[in-house]
Order: C-alpha cells, then sequence, then structure tokens
C-alpha cells in the first residue's frame, strides 16, 4: 500500500512538475513605463514645461483610448533615431502596453519609418509631423512623454548610455 501510495505521489510530482508553466508578465502604461525608465537611470527629469509647449504647438495625435507614449526626436541624427529604436525596444521589455507616436520633423519621415519598420516590422505607432527645422534646432529631441487624453501624466528626457556615463563621470557635487 505505502509503495502505490509512493508512486502516486512521484507520479503527481512528474505531472506537475513538467506541466508547461506560462510566465505570465503583467503589462504597464505609459507613467509606469516611464518610471521604470527612471528607476534604471537612463532618463533625467524637469522636463515638464518643454513637453507642456509641445502639446501647445503640435498637433499630437491620440489612439482610441488616449493613451500613448509619445517620443520626439530628430531626424538628421543616426544617434538619436538609434535612441529612438531602443526606446521602441524598451517598450517591448517591460512589456508596455502603451502605443507610441513618434514626433518628427516632415523632411526625415521616410527616414524615420524605414528604420521602425526595419527593426520592428509590425510595431503599432504613429507619426506626427511637425514643420521643419522645429525640433533640430532645440532641445526637444530626446524627450518621452506618457499622454492620457491630451494632458502629460509623466516626463522626462531619453539619455543614451555614451551620455550618462559622461554625465557621470563630470558631474559637479
Amino acid at each position: 500500500m505505502n509503495r502505490k501510495c509512493l508512486l502516486m505521489f512521484l507520479a503527481c510530482i512528474l505531472l506537475f512538475g513538467c506541466s508547461e508553466k506560462k510566465s505570465h508578465q503583467e503589462t504597464i502604461n505609459g507613467s509606469q513605463f516611464i518610471k521604470e525608465l527612471r528607476k534604471e537611470a537612463i532618463c533625467l527629469t524637469d522636463i515638464d514645461s518643454y513637453g507642456y509647449k509641445i502639446l501647445q504647438e503640435y498637433p499630437i495625435k491620440e489612439y482610441g483610448d488616449g493613451n500613448s507614449v509619445v517620443y520626439v526626436v530628430d531626424g538628421s541624427c543616426s544617434v538619436c533615431i538609434a535612441k529612438l529604436l531602443k526606446i521602441i525596444e524598451l517598450l517591448s521589455t517591460f512589456h508596455c502596453d502603451s502605443r507610441i507616436n513618434v514626433i518628427v520633423e516632415k523632411r526625415f519621415e521616410a527616414s524615420v519609418e524605414f528604420y521602425i519598420e526595419k527593426y520592428f516590422k509590425g510595431q503599432n505607432y504613429l507619426i506626427t509631423l511637425v514643420e521643419d527645422g522645429l525640433i533640430s534646432n532645440n532641445d526637444y529631441n530626446g524627450i518621452i512623454m506618457a499622454i492620457h487624453k491630451g494632458k502629460i501624466v509623466e516626463s522626462a528626457i531619453y539619455l543614451s548610455c555614451l551620455y550618462l556615463m559622461f554625465y557621470n563621470i563630470f558631474q559637479v557635487e
């Protein structure tokens, strides 16, 4: 009898131990995504005034639920486009369910779309076009915002790893 019980117990362990475990990763929204970027020290904060200027000056398109991540990119700069691609990758890594809305100057729309499609085919994104010269001539490049129903709920500026390295080395106390 003990032998039967032991065999049944071992069979149960094998059945439950070998069953496929589904890894359920909880999704986060745009605001939580930016907080994660800050926690990982790849963003600086205090850019609210720039963010609100962008919302006032540029016609930001929204998705049906009014929840999106907005990223401003200087399409004339290959490093800047690489940073955009990294943000798109991080959206997936952190399981962010907010869609990305890329703000780019009209003259650089094709190149930015080319790289998004090349590396993230099928990525759900929007592009908001602005007048030429508006992004490349100011500090908007790299701004990332979580927008909900036309309002900024979280904002920061995304930095590349190289910039962060120099920032930390030369930071004055």
